[in-house]
């Protein structure tokens, strides 16, 4: 009952889908949809409580009939007097296989269920004390959901809540917060006003299925999104100024869109025109942001990503250095998360390629480096699967965003600024920035679960072991882990 919808309207969307299936143009996958979502709209709350109301007058039914106790003969009358017949209320008992009573409002039984007769639910009810009787009618499930005392149980609630909340007014602050529909439409909004943060100005519906991909923005904005989630600022374009020009938000994000790729525009003469200059906002606080890359690091390292870990190399224009280096043959501390649509329609690989090094050693910084991202799909959005291939993230877009990370490494001469020797004996790791984090031990083939009770290893470089990245206070018992939200907008204060 607790995952039981309210139902508002459900009927009418019900009837809707019901006369929509009567169409002889709808397709298999249609028609299966449609099904599907009539099954979703069975067993809310409203319908249970017709059902227990249906139930409420059937007892009423049963209980005016004549009455077998102290007339033997009545009990072989299955006779039910006409004016009573003409007043039975719909429904039909059955009994599951638990041997639970079920109360239905459906002609058709599901295979599980046994219909019991009225003669047969008259006959229980004449074994037993009136309490037994009232404990009988209590323990009927309602479509096989919930009891009939759980329904009661639930009304009486509700009008105690509403009681307590007709106090306030109705848009109140002390009434809104309970409304879990309130809560949920809030969050989505919220999560809008962070994607705009983030640097997303393509239109995005506050949808339920927000999460899953319904919205459609770019790649340069999901690329942007991922610098903001890694870096923990939004690097937005400052955009030349002109006199009497007004613009809309939306415009203004089209044009930082498009000056975003552009680093300088230099005329014939060699004049420069325009020379992109950026603006740092901080969105995301640091610790959440560690604990990110820490999500995107281990994709690399144990998840969909690992073709990264085991193809990207650093080279040299040193012979000798090249040379040292491919013997090493060491892999590189990535980040980034494979992405495979619906039916195998698009694949990206999404991530962040750190190229800024420690002065000394073989260390990489988050702080400093490239968000990468690449896209690969058909224009005309058909399925790239063809047989027994078909193409994910890893498959598609992966491969790609693997030789331009390695085409970054070269650009910024990476190969030639960590030290061979550290190389040698501690490979190439990361360093995060201090936020007091702990790197967790976990166990990486079952999908992360923690591996021991201690706290974890307190240090800045990722261990060469299975880890997570956590923030929490240290304890007997271990890592006590630490909850938190920070709304964007407090990171933007001085």
């Amino acid at each position: 009952m607790e995952r039981t919808h309210y139902g508002l309207n459900f009927s009418r969307f019900r009837a809707a889908i019901y006369q929509d299936l009567k169409k002889k143009n709808l397709d298999a996958r249609q028609r299966s949809e449609n099904w599907s979502r009539t099954s979703m709209l069975h067993g809310s709350y409203l319908q249970l409580k017709a059902v227990g109301q249906a139930l409420k007058e059937y007892r009423q039914y049963i209980e005016q009939l004549p009455s077998w106790f102290g007339n033997p003969f009545a009990f072989f009358n299955q006779q039910t007097p006409e004016e009573l017949n003409s007043k039975r209320p719909a429904g039909t008992f059955a009994e599951n296989r638990k041997g639970q009573l079920v109360y239905t409002m459906n002609s058709k039984l599901p295979e599980k269920w046994e219909p019991i007769s009225e003669f047969a639910l008259r006959q229980r009810l004449s074994r037993l004390f009136s309490s037994q009787k009232e404990a009988l009618w209590d323990n009927v499930l309602l479509e096989g959901r919930g009891s009939s005392a759980g329904l009661k149980m639930i009304e009486l609630q509700m009008q105690v809540e509403r009681n307590a909340l007709a106090a306030h007014k109705k848009y109140s602050m002390q009434v809104l917060p309970a409304i879990s529909d309130y809560r949920v439409m809030l969050g989505i909004q919220y999560l809008i006003r962070l994607a705009r943060e983030c640097g997303i100005s393509s239109r995005l519906d506050p949808v339920l299925s927000f999460p899953l991909g319904s919205n459609v923005i770019s790649l340069l904005e999901a690329v942007g999104m991922y610098e903001t989630l890694v870096t923990g600022k939004n690097y937005s374009v400052h955009l030349p100024t002109h006199e009497n020009e007004k613009e809309t938000e939306k415009e203004t994000f089209k044009k930082q869109d498009g000056l975003a790729v552009i680093e300088q525009i230099v005329g014939t003469d060699g004049e420069i025109i325009y020379a992109r200059e950026t603006a740092a906002t901080p969105v995301v606080d640091q610790k959440t942001s560690n604990e990110i890359n820490s999500i995107l690091h281990n994709v690399v390292r144990y998840g969909t990503g690992r073709y990264a870990l085991k193809n990207v190399r650093l080279e040299s224009k040193d012979d000798e250095r090249n040379a040292k280096l491919q013997q090493l043959n060491l892999s590189l501390p990535l980040m980034g998360k494979t992405g495979t649509a619906n039916d195998f329609r698009n694949a990206t690989f999404l991530g962040y390629v750190p190229t800024k090094t420690e002065q000394e050693g073989g260390l990489l910084l988050t702080e400093g480096g490239y968000t990468v991202g690449v896209y690969v799909g058909f224009d005309d959005n058909d399925p790239m699967k063809k047989g027994t291939t078909h193409i994910s993230g890893s498959q598609g877009a992966l491969p790609t965003w693997c030789k331009i990370a390695e085409a970054l490494y070269s650009l910024e001469g990476v190969a030639d600024h960590l030290d061979p020797v550290d190389l040698a004996f501690d490979g190439i790791a990361l360093k995060y920035p201090d936020t007091g984090q702990y790197f967790i031990p976990v166990q990486h083939e079952n999908g992360g679960i923690r591996s021991e009770r201690r706290a974890g290893e307190r240090t800045v470089i990722t261990p060469n072991a299975p880890v997570v990245l956590g923030h929490g206070a240290a304890g007997k018992t271990g890592l006590t882990m630490e909850r938190r939200f920070i709304p964007f907008w407090l990171n933007q204060q001085p």
